[in-house]
């Protein structure tokens, strides 16, 4: 399990399905983690963080969201999901998580995937496309 995985998973447990390991015992795990640079990581954690209140607020209906991936796909971040909720009320909830997502998943345009820097971040690349501040960018020679 990767870091950002594994520190996501001990802080916000409620997210993540878990499966038993070769002692029996129950370990977090998302179906696919691709992978995304300790830059975002921030981000990830806000994100986290934000989700976990939004449900709180809910009162009214029983709220579970379980995270099913995360990865970086054409330089910006993905974090994928899927609820369960028992009526309409729950609806507004998982439509109000999706826009924090989706902000998220925007603002990560902005942020140096590598170090988390805001400034001189471009998305660009002669291939593969990756969002990084300009130091990032020549000390990997993209």
């Amino acid at each position: 399990m990767s870091d950002i995985v594994s520190y996501l998973a001990s802080k916000y447990p409620e997210f993540f399905d878990t499966k038993e390991d070769a002692d029996g015992k129950k370990i977090p795990y998302t179906r696919c983690f691709s992978g995304v640079g300790k830059g975002w990581y921030g981000l990830l954690d806000k994100l986290c963080e934000d989700i976990r209140e939004k449900i709180k607020e809910c009162t009214t209906a029983k709220v579970i969201m379980k995270i099913s991936q995360i990865k970086e796909k054409f330089a910006l971040l993905r974090f994928y999901t899927y609820f369960e909720h028992d009526d309409d009320r729950g609806s507004e909830t998982v439509g109000a998580i999706h826009d924090l997502i989706m902000k998220a998943e925007t603002e990560s345009s902005n942020i140096c995937e590598q170090c988390g820097t805001r400034e001189n971040v471009e998305t660009k690349g002669p291939g593969w496309i990756t969002t990084a501040c300009e130091g990032c960018r020549l000390k990997a020679a993209i």
